[in-house]
């Protein structure tokens, strides 16, 4: 498998553990309810959060190029680490959990928008986009 559907990969699993705190249950065709309507599938307030943290990182940061995928790794792996770090505490909180996961999912976007995106990483994803 390529190193890009790896990290694609690693994406929807953040996504999914997310959906599953959120929501009860990881299914990204299964549809919110807004009174009594269908809205929009439980993906997209995830990837919303993502979104709004990739922002914020670049407000912090700036804007992120690392020809070597090992800096990006060690960023990646510095976030799964906090995460780890939540779940396995004596008392993990769902919402920091899910502020971990979020951060981890907005590195992996930071990378796929520095190396395989890098003339459209200031636009949001749309559903379905890889």
């Amino acid at each position: 498998m390529s190193y890009r559907k790896e990290l694609v990969q690693v994406g929807a699993v953040v996504v999914a553990i997310i959906e599953d705190n959120d929501f009860g249950v990881a299914d990204s065709n299964a549809s919110l309810t807004d009174n009594g309507r269908s809205s929009k599938t439980q993906t997209s307030p995830v990837l919303s959060d993502i979104f709004v943290e990739r922002q914020f990182q670049d407000q912090k940061w700036g804007p992120q190029h690392h020809e070597d995928p090992v800096l990006w790794l060690a960023i990646l792996m510095e976030e799964v680490g906090e995460v780890a770090e939540e779940v396995s505490s004596d008392n993990p909180l769902l919402t920091i959990l899910q502020e971990k996961m979020t951060l981890l999912g907005a590195e992996c976007k930071r990378y796929l928008d520095a190396n395989v995106f890098p003339a459209t990483h200031d636009q949001e994803p749309t559903i379905g986009e890889a």
